[in-house]
C-alpha cells in the first residue's frame, strides 16, 4: 500500500491549483483500474494502476502542471515542472525563494535575484553551478581548480622488500658426509665385547658415490 507524504498547507493548496486539468478527475474502470490517458499518444511506460496517487503522478509527468511564480517574466514564461520539488528547486536557484538562514555565496551577476544579501548559496559549488546553468557562466582556469601534479621527489616510498632466499640443494657429497658422521656417532666399538670386530662401519650403499 502506497501512502503520499502530507504536504504543508500552502504546498497542498498550490498542488490543488496546479492539478486543474479535467483528466485529474477521471474515474477508474469497472475493475478499479486507472489507465494513463496519454499511453496511446506517447507510448509511455505507465502501467494501469489501482492507486489514484500514482495515476496523478502519471499525469504530472505528461502535463507538467506546476508553473513558476514569475511566469510573467520572459525567461520563465515556458517554465513548467512535473512536481513541486522541481518547481521549488527552480524558484530557489533562479529567484532566491525558499531559502533558510544565511547564504553567503552570492551570484556574481548583479541583476540576478541570487545576488542580493541573504539570497545567495550556502556552498560555493552551489553558486558556481547556478551561474553555469542560469547565466551560461564560463569559469576561468584558476590555480585552485588546476589539477595538481605530484612531485616525484616527494613521493612516499613503500616498505622495503626483503630479498628472498633460495634454499640450498643438498649435494651427494654433503649427504655422504652426514651419513658417515651419523654412523660414527651411532656405532661405537667401545660399547661392544672384545669379540666384536673393530672394522670400520660400512656406509650404506645408497650414499656411496
Amino acid at each position: 500500500m502506497s501512502l503520499e507524504v502530507p504536504l504543508p498547507k500552502d504546498e497542498a493548496v498550490d498542488k490543488v491549483k496546479a492539478r486543474s486539468d479535467p483528466l485529474y478527475g477521471a474515474k477508474a474502470d469497472r475493475n478499479g483500474w486507472y489507465h494513463c490517458p496519454m499511453f496511446s499518444q506517447s507510448k509511455c511506460a505507465h502501467k494501469p494502476t489501482k492507486q489514484r496517487c500514482i495515476y496523478n503522478k502519471y499525469l504530472d509527468s505528461h502535463l507538467r502542471p506546476y508553473r513558476c511564480k514569475f511566469a510573467d517574466r520572459p525567461e520563465c514564461e515556458d517554465a513548467r515542472f512535473s512536481s513541486n520539488a522541481c518547481l521549488f528547486r527552480h524558484e530557489r536557484e533562479a529567484h532566491g525563494l525558499h531559502n533558510h538562514g544565511l547564504n553567503p555565496f552570492l551570484c556574481k551577476f548583479p541583476d540576478c535575484d541570487r545576488a542580493r544579501d541573504g539570497n545567495g548559496f550556502p556552498r560555493r559549488w552551489n553558486q558556481r553551478d547556478h551561474m553555469k546553468r542560469v547565466h551560461d557562466y564560463i569559469e576561468e582556469d584558476s590555480p585552485r581548480d588546476r589539477p595538481t601534479v605530484p612531485d616525484p621527489s616527494k613521493r612516499r616510498k613503500g616498505p622495503a622488500t626483503a630479498p628472498t632466499s633460495t634454499p640450498m640443494r643438498r649435494t651427494g657429497s654433503s649427504a655422504l658426509a652426514r651419513a658417515q658422521a651419523m654412523a660414527g656417532a651411532t656405532v661405537n666399538p667401545k660399547h661392544y665385547s672384545p669379540t666384536v670386530s673393530q672394522a670400520r662401519y660400512n656406509t650404506p650403499y645408497m650414499y656411496t658415490g
